[in-house]
């Protein structure tokens, strides 16, 4: 199986940290943000990634030359509008189901592998986790008896989207028919996809997953401990 990992933003929650170097190289226990998800993959047994970069693509192409997977980068030239772009950008790339990830979570590695096992109905599965108290800038998702019914950053959700799925191939018809109405967030493909009814879910419980989203993430104790806390357990 393969792997999509979107790596096109600039970060602009980082603030000057991303002036000189994209949001995929932030330094996280001593190796590149975007070092993680491939070992998560490596782990998991994914046999190659699909590196999809837009901002100082090339300083990422250059970074990243002992990987623990074979990969492969794509640029995707209209990344600035939304990352959206990026996945539609890899649609003649991947064949069969895939998993899809962002460059910029950490994750305990067993989520990834459990999300490539799972025996797959729907179009999309997306990992997502109980959160209480979410932020305005968490994507929501909103589960009914079991079902994910809506996807989005302004509905009332009760869990919050991981930023982790496995897609079949037929994901991308919920990607062209959004970009054909200037829609160019992944979250709008993957609302369109909950609202036909065509997704499932992956509770993770409370298994690890951290968005390394702005400044203060970086000092949050589960990104400065990632590696003893996950790795080395």
């Amino acid at each position: 199986m393969e792997a999509v990992i979107l790596a096109a933003g600039r970060g602009v929650r980082f603030g000057s940290l991303t002036d000189k170097k994209p949001k995929p190289l932030i330094d996280i226990c001593n190796k590149p943000l975007i070092h993680w998800a491939l070992e998560s993959l490596s782990y998991a047994g994914i046999e190659k990634a699909y590196i999809v970069a837009g901002y100082k693509d090339t300083m990422i192409e250059d970074t990243l030359t002992d990987t623990p997977i074979p990969v492969e980068f794509i640029y995707n030239e209209k990344w600035e509008k939304g990352n959206l772009t990026s996945l539609a950008s890899a649609n003649s790339k991947v064949t069969g189901s895939f998993i899809l990830m962002m460059s910029d979570h950490l994750f305990d590695p067993n989520i990834i592998k459990d999300i490539k096992e799972v025996q797959q109905r729907k179009s999309c599965i997306l990992a997502v986790q109980k959160k209480y108290q979410q932020d305005t800038d968490d994507t929501k998702v909103l589960v009914k008896n079991g079902k994910p019914i809506a996807n989005g950053k302004k509905i009332i959700g009760n869990y919050v989207d991981c930023g982790l799925f496995k897609c079949t191939q037929d994901i991308f018809k919920y990607v062209n028919k959004s970009l054909l109405k200037h829609q160019y967030e992944l979250r709008d493909a993957m609302n369109r996809c909950a609202h036909k009814g065509d997704m499932e879910i992956l509770d993770i419980g409370n298994r690890l997953f951290v968005d390394v989203d702005n400044t203060n993430d970086l000092h949050s104790y589960y990104v400065i401990n990632y590696e003893d806390e996950v790795w080395k357990q």
